[in-house]
Protein backbone atom coordinates (compact mmCIF):
# COMPACT_ATOMS: atom_id res chain seq x y z
CA UNK A 1 0.00 0.00 0.00
CA UNK A 2 1.76 3.50 -0.96
CA UNK A 3 1.55 6.38 1.01
CA UNK A 4 -0.85 8.23 -0.67
CA UNK A 5 -3.22 5.60 -0.33
CA UNK A 6 -2.07 4.88 3.28
CA UNK A 7 -2.90 9.04 4.06
CA UNK A 8 -6.24 8.21 3.28
CA UNK A 9 -7.00 5.88 5.51
CA UNK A 10 -8.38 6.10 9.74
CA UNK A 11 -7.79 3.68 11.69
CA UNK A 12 -9.36 3.12 14.96
CA UNK A 13 -8.10 0.54 17.76
CA UNK A 14 -9.96 -2.14 18.84
CA UNK A 15 -10.57 -2.57 22.78
CA UNK A 16 -10.62 -6.39 23.45
CA UNK A 17 -13.67 -5.65 25.37
CA UNK A 18 -15.68 -5.39 22.11
CA UNK A 19 -14.95 -8.99 21.38
CA UNK A 20 -18.08 -11.76 20.83
CA UNK A 21 -16.28 -14.93 21.26
CA UNK A 22 -13.19 -16.12 19.57
CA UNK A 23 -11.42 -18.50 17.64
CA UNK A 24 -8.41 -19.98 17.75
CA UNK A 25 -6.08 -20.47 14.05
CA UNK A 26 -4.57 -23.85 13.41
CA UNK A 27 -1.11 -22.07 13.80
CA UNK A 28 -2.11 -20.70 16.93
CA UNK A 29 -3.56 -16.84 16.53
CA UNK A 30 -6.74 -16.10 18.51
CA UNK A 31 -9.25 -13.73 17.45
CA UNK A 32 -12.80 -12.46 17.91
CA UNK A 33 -16.03 -14.40 16.13
CA UNK A 34 -17.21 -10.82 15.75
CA UNK A 35 -16.36 -7.18 16.98
CA UNK A 36 -18.76 -4.50 18.40
CA UNK A 37 -17.99 -1.17 17.36
CA UNK A 38 -19.34 2.07 16.36
CA UNK A 39 -19.49 2.23 12.76
CA UNK A 40 -17.10 4.90 11.24
CA UNK A 41 -19.20 5.70 8.57
CA UNK A 42 -22.66 5.93 9.67
CA UNK A 43 -21.94 6.57 13.66
CA UNK A 44 -24.22 3.52 14.74
CA UNK A 45 -23.22 0.99 16.66
CA UNK A 46 -23.15 -2.61 15.07
CA UNK A 47 -21.69 -5.99 14.57
CA UNK A 48 -19.08 -6.88 12.56
CA UNK A 49 -18.64 -10.27 11.65
CA UNK A 50 -15.40 -11.84 11.79
CA UNK A 51 -15.99 -14.74 10.67
CA UNK A 52 -13.39 -17.20 8.01
CA UNK A 53 -10.74 -14.22 8.24
CA UNK A 54 -7.20 -14.63 5.87
CA UNK A 55 -4.52 -15.52 7.99
CA UNK A 56 -0.92 -14.85 6.87
CA UNK A 57 1.85 -16.99 8.48
CA UNK A 58 4.35 -15.02 6.75
CA UNK A 59 3.34 -11.44 8.07
CA UNK A 60 2.05 -12.76 11.10
CA UNK A 61 -1.38 -11.01 10.64
CA UNK A 62 -4.90 -11.40 10.31
CA UNK A 63 -7.41 -9.54 7.88
CA UNK A 64 -10.93 -9.51 7.30
CA UNK A 65 -13.27 -6.76 5.71
CA UNK A 66 -16.92 -6.92 7.53
CA UNK A 67 -20.09 -4.61 6.22
CA UNK A 68 -22.17 -2.10 9.17
CA UNK A 69 -25.28 -3.36 9.61
CA UNK A 70 -26.69 0.18 9.13
CA UNK A 71 -25.30 1.57 6.37
CA UNK A 72 -23.58 -1.20 5.01
CA UNK A 73 -20.18 0.31 4.65
CA UNK A 74 -17.02 -1.68 4.27
CA UNK A 75 -14.81 -1.72 6.94
CA UNK A 76 -11.96 -3.79 7.10
CA UNK A 77 -10.06 -4.98 10.58
CA UNK A 78 -6.16 -5.91 10.70
CA UNK A 79 -4.58 -7.78 13.53
CA UNK A 80 -0.93 -8.59 14.14
CA UNK A 81 0.77 -11.06 15.75
CA UNK A 82 4.38 -11.95 17.99
CA UNK A 83 6.85 -14.04 16.29
CA UNK A 84 8.12 -15.43 19.51
CA UNK A 85 5.19 -17.40 20.98
CA UNK A 86 5.65 -21.33 21.24
CA UNK A 87 3.62 -22.73 18.47
CA UNK A 88 1.57 -24.54 21.28
CA UNK A 89 0.29 -21.60 22.86
CA UNK A 90 -2.17 -19.36 21.71
CA UNK A 91 -1.00 -15.98 20.24
CA UNK A 92 -2.81 -12.78 21.02
CA UNK A 93 -2.56 -9.70 18.74
CA UNK A 94 -0.40 -7.20 19.79
CA UNK A 95 -2.66 -4.77 17.78
CA UNK A 96 -5.48 -4.96 16.34
CA UNK A 97 -7.07 -1.89 14.71
CA UNK A 98 -10.00 -1.57 12.34
CA UNK A 99 -9.36 1.16 9.36
CA UNK A 100 -11.87 2.34 6.31
CA UNK A 101 -11.19 5.19 4.07
CA UNK A 102 -11.76 8.62 5.18
CA UNK A 103 -14.68 9.86 5.89
CA UNK A 104 -15.98 13.35 5.53
CA UNK A 105 -19.16 12.21 7.35
CA UNK A 106 -20.12 14.00 10.61
CA UNK A 107 -20.84 11.50 13.51
CA UNK A 108 -24.40 12.95 14.83
CA UNK A 109 -24.42 14.62 17.92
CA UNK A 110 -26.10 12.11 20.97
CA UNK A 111 -29.64 14.23 21.27
CA UNK A 112 -29.96 14.10 25.19
CA UNK A 113 -33.72 14.18 26.37
CA UNK A 114 -32.80 17.54 27.88
CA UNK A 115 -32.92 18.91 24.76
CA UNK A 116 -36.44 20.18 23.73
CA UNK A 117 -38.07 17.89 20.90
CA UNK A 118 -38.07 21.29 18.07
CA UNK A 119 -34.59 21.36 18.66
CA UNK A 120 -33.38 17.89 18.16
CA UNK A 121 -35.00 17.66 15.14
CA UNK A 122 -33.43 20.68 13.54
CA UNK A 123 -30.03 19.55 14.77
CA UNK A 124 -30.66 16.12 13.07
CA UNK A 125 -32.21 18.03 10.16
CA UNK A 126 -28.77 20.15 10.09
CA UNK A 127 -26.44 17.22 10.61
CA UNK A 128 -28.39 15.37 7.32
CA UNK A 129 -27.53 18.20 5.17
CA UNK A 130 -24.11 17.87 5.94
CA UNK A 131 -24.19 14.74 5.11
CA UNK A 132 -25.55 14.94 2.18
CA UNK A 133 -23.07 17.71 1.12
CA UNK A 134 -25.69 20.65 0.65
CA UNK A 135 -23.74 22.94 2.62
CA UNK A 136 -25.92 25.47 2.06
CA UNK A 137 -28.88 24.13 3.30
CA UNK A 138 -26.84 22.65 6.33
CA UNK A 139 -25.52 26.90 7.18
CA UNK A 140 -29.32 27.92 6.98
CA UNK A 141 -30.16 25.42 9.04
CA UNK A 142 -27.33 25.80 11.26
CA UNK A 143 -28.83 29.17 12.29
CA UNK A 144 -32.20 27.73 12.14
CA UNK A 145 -31.61 25.43 15.29
CA UNK A 146 -29.65 28.18 17.11
CA UNK A 147 -32.76 30.50 17.12
CA UNK A 148 -34.50 27.58 18.70
CA UNK A 149 -31.03 27.77 21.19
CA UNK A 150 -32.49 31.24 22.47
CA UNK A 151 -36.64 31.20 21.65
CA UNK A 152 -36.13 27.49 23.85
CA UNK A 153 -34.70 28.62 26.86
CA UNK A 154 -36.68 28.68 29.93
CA UNK A 155 -36.40 32.30 30.66
CA UNK A 156 -36.66 33.79 27.04
CA UNK A 157 -39.14 36.19 26.23
CA UNK A 158 -42.42 34.98 24.47
CA UNK A 159 -42.31 38.48 22.36
CA UNK A 160 -41.41 38.32 18.72
CA UNK A 161 -37.43 38.97 18.20
CA UNK A 162 -34.78 39.04 15.72
CA UNK A 163 -32.04 36.26 16.22
CA UNK A 164 -29.24 39.43 16.96
CA UNK A 165 -31.49 40.29 20.07
CA UNK A 166 -32.20 36.95 21.01
CA UNK A 167 -28.57 36.53 21.74
CA UNK A 168 -27.69 40.19 23.23
CA UNK A 169 -30.89 38.99 25.46
CA UNK A 170 -29.12 35.61 26.39
CA UNK A 171 -25.69 38.00 27.05
CA UNK A 172 -27.52 39.99 30.02
CA UNK A 173 -26.92 36.83 31.77
CA UNK A 174 -24.04 36.40 33.46
CA UNK A 175 -23.86 32.35 32.89
CA UNK A 176 -23.09 33.63 28.94
CA UNK A 177 -19.16 34.34 28.40
CA UNK A 178 -18.17 36.49 25.89
CA UNK A 179 -16.85 33.85 24.17
CA UNK A 180 -20.22 31.96 23.91
CA UNK A 181 -21.70 35.71 22.65
CA UNK A 182 -18.75 35.87 20.06
CA UNK A 183 -19.87 31.52 19.54
CA UNK A 184 -23.38 32.55 18.78
CA UNK A 185 -22.87 35.48 16.52
CA UNK A 186 -20.49 33.75 14.55
CA UNK A 187 -23.01 30.57 13.91
CA UNK A 188 -26.10 33.41 13.02
CA UNK A 189 -22.89 35.15 10.48
CA UNK A 190 -23.01 31.42 8.70
CA UNK A 191 -26.36 30.91 8.76
CA UNK A 192 -27.06 34.63 6.79
CA UNK A 193 -24.33 33.05 4.25
CA UNK A 194 -26.37 30.07 3.62
CA UNK A 195 -29.61 31.99 3.01
CA UNK A 196 -28.04 34.49 0.98
CA UNK A 197 -26.68 34.81 -2.40
CA UNK A 198 -22.77 35.87 -2.50
CA UNK A 199 -21.17 36.28 -5.60
CA UNK A 200 -17.65 36.30 -3.67
CA UNK A 201 -18.63 33.53 -0.89
CA UNK A 202 -19.35 29.91 -1.24
CA UNK A 203 -20.62 27.90 2.15
CA UNK A 204 -17.87 25.35 1.37
CA UNK A 205 -17.36 21.32 3.87
CA UNK A 206 -14.66 23.45 5.81
CA UNK A 207 -16.98 26.19 7.38
CA UNK A 208 -20.45 24.49 7.27
CA UNK A 209 -18.23 21.40 9.76
CA UNK A 210 -17.08 23.80 11.93
CA UNK A 211 -20.43 25.96 12.13
CA UNK A 212 -22.02 22.02 13.04
CA UNK A 213 -19.71 21.36 15.45
CA UNK A 214 -20.32 25.11 17.33
CA UNK A 215 -23.71 24.78 17.27
CA UNK A 216 -23.98 21.43 19.11
CA UNK A 217 -21.41 23.16 22.15
CA UNK A 218 -23.52 25.83 22.39
CA UNK A 219 -26.58 23.06 22.90
CA UNK A 220 -24.45 21.38 25.42
CA UNK A 221 -23.80 24.13 26.95
CA UNK A 222 -27.14 25.49 27.61
CA UNK A 223 -29.53 22.33 27.61
CA UNK A 224 -27.53 19.19 28.51
CA UNK A 225 -24.88 20.62 30.95
CA UNK A 226 -27.38 22.16 33.32
CA UNK A 227 -29.32 18.53 33.54
CA UNK A 228 -25.81 16.80 33.96
CA UNK A 229 -24.80 19.07 37.09
CA UNK A 230 -28.08 18.83 38.36
CA UNK A 231 -28.14 15.15 38.18
CA UNK A 232 -24.55 15.48 40.03
CA UNK A 233 -25.92 17.32 42.61
CA UNK A 234 -29.10 15.29 43.12
CA UNK A 235 -26.28 11.97 43.42
CA UNK A 236 -24.32 13.58 46.31
CA UNK A 237 -27.38 15.14 48.08
CA UNK A 238 -28.21 11.36 48.74
CA UNK A 239 -24.79 10.06 49.38
CA UNK A 240 -23.66 9.61 52.93
CA UNK A 241 -21.96 12.46 54.86
CA UNK A 242 -18.79 10.46 55.24
CA UNK A 243 -18.39 9.64 51.75
CA UNK A 244 -18.60 13.35 50.94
Amino acid sequence: MSGDETAKLQFYPIDPKSWIGETRASSGEVYPNDVRLVCPACGDRSVFNFGSPQVNRQTLTVMKGSRCAGCNSLVRFLASYPSNTDSGNPKRPMSFVAFTEFSTLHRPMILDAAIPERLRAAIASTTESFNLKNYVAAMNGGRRAMEGVFKLLPNATKKKRSLPDLINDASADPSLSEPLKRLAHGIREGGNLGAHFDEEVEPDEYTARHMLELLEYLVTYFYVLPKRVSDLENALEKMPESQT
